[in-house]
């Protein structure tokens, strides 16, 4: 509501107290049953053309009106500013100055209530009545008759909008109307970021209300159900795959229909990584002699070991010189792959014997275990790649699991931070950690 909305208002309610207070000073000999009379006739009349206009379902078109008097009271040509009035002195007849101030504040917006948002959910087809009353039972309004009048005054009724709003509790008539009157899509836009694995891909397809995350990991692991999407037919799944799905949905911001199923948002998410991987990318991985499958596992190990793209290059030269066939260090001696089974593998067992993720590691068998587990330290430990990818790269990731440094190093590690130490010999590796160390603890 503009300055001059509200200085009109001021002054309407002045002349309305003063109006009623004159009244209050004639003569008894006024009957007071004529008093009644005149007081009920407008009131009456008032909350009449409010009910009529108001009971109409959005988008209502005037050409429903056979006759023009049966149109609400709105299109009849009265003034915004008469019609104002005319609700104002509708409130002092029908309560007096105080019910007057009420609808006064509540049409501008109560400051000291504001603040609170509540979620109110409006069908679609539900009448205009019936959305005041039910912001009247919600507590974002407290008159559902003075504000049924004033989306009949200002010709907004036929503008609602169906679906979920947050709304202010004390917010004036205007906000609320811009509010409800914005259209609600029916599609929910979810962004997953680069490195997120296919537990937090579902986490988030729950909090967006899609479905629950245990239907999008079996819609995901059910790859034979995009046997279609091209990519799938590269990809040799290692016998001691954790999970199928992981390492191909990509990561990227998307828009889902709100009523979709777990399957067609999972094919999305494939089709929008097949569609990322070129024909120039698989000429490169015939040139290295790797297959999808291991580009995108070291690329999830590049993607974990250094987001920062400015240090993915390198950290891929290391994998790549300890994944040469005379490498001293055929291991990746990665610590993130521990990392993912105590995060993530682990846990999911856990769950699965009904037993704290304390005792995951227990109840994991091992053949999973050992074959993400690269540290150089473990002579069960896997010797070259993981089974699969430990998350979803992105395209700077995948783009250094392609194009590595050209390097000698074998070894890297970062400080509190976060400048990497390269070596080529574990003697220089040692040194590095000592220099780690001492940042760490400055």
């Amino acid at each position: 509501m503009d300055n001059n909305e509200k200085r009109m208002l001021d002054e309407t309610g002045a002349e309305a107290e003063n109006t009623q207070a004159a009244e209050i000073a004639e003569p008894a000999e006024r009957a007071e049953s004529a008093e009644q009379a005149q007081a009920a006739e407008p009131a009456a009349r008032i909350e009449a053309e409010f009910d009529a206009d108001s009971d109409a379902e959005y988008g209502e078109d005037e050409s429903e009106y056979e006759d023009e008097d049966d149109a609400p009271a709105r299109r009849h040509g009265c003034s915004w500013a008469g019609l104002i009035i005319a609700l104002l002195f509708g409130a002092l007849l029908l309560g007096g100055a105080a019910m007057l101030m009420s609808a006064m504040d509540e049409i501008a917006g109560d400051g000291s209530l504001t603040g609170q948002e509540v979620t109110v959910e409006i069908p679609q087809g539900t009448r205009t009545s019936e959305i005041a009353q039910l912001l009247q039972d919600q507590g974002v309004i407290e008159h559902a008759l003075f504000f049924k009048g004033y989306l009949a005054i200002t010709d907004k009724a036929g503008d609602l909008q169906y679906g979920t709003f947050q709304l202010r509790v004390g917010a004036g008539y205007d906000e609320l109307i811009e509010v409800l009157t914005q259209p609600q899509s029916n599609t929910v836009r979810v962004t997953f970021p680069e490195g997120s694995t296919i537990f937090q891909f579902a986490r988030r397809v729950e909090e967006a209300g899609l479905c629950t995350a245990d239907e999008f990991i079996e819609a995901a692991n059910n790859v034979e159900a995009y046997a279609d999407i091209p990519f799938w037919s590269r990809i040799e799944a290692d016998p001691n795959t954790f999970m199928l799905g992981e390492g191909y949905l990509f990561p990227e911001t998307y828009e889902f229909y709100k009523d979709d199923t777990p399957e067609n948002i999972v094919r999305k998410l494939y089709e929008q990584f097949n569609d990322e991987i070129t024909a120039d990318m698989y000429a490169r991985m015939d040139e290295l002699g790797m297959s999808l499958r291991e580009v995108i596992t070291l690329a999830s190990l590049i993607q974990e070991e250094a987001g920062d793209p400015a240090n993915q290059a390198d950290v891929s030269s290391v994998f790549h010189n300890r994944l040469q066939p005379d490498s001293p260090y055929p291991r990746m001696g990665s610590d993130v792959t521990w990392y993912y089974l105590e995060d993530f593998v682990f846990p999911y067992y856990a769950k699965q014997a009904g037993v704290s993720d304390e005792e995951g590691e227990s109840v994991t068998p091992t053949e999973i275990k050992y074959a993400y587990f690269t540290g150089d330290s473990d002579p069960n430990s896997r010797v070259g790649l993981p089974a699969g990818p430990l998350s979803s790269p992105g395209r700077d990731a995948i783009h250094a699991a392609l194009y590595p440094s050209d390097t000698d190093y074998y070894f890297f590690l970062t400080d509190k931070n976060g400048k990497y130490y390269y070596a080529n010999t574990y003697e220089q590796h040692q040194q590095n950690i000592v220099e780690m160390e001492r940042v760490n603890n400055s």
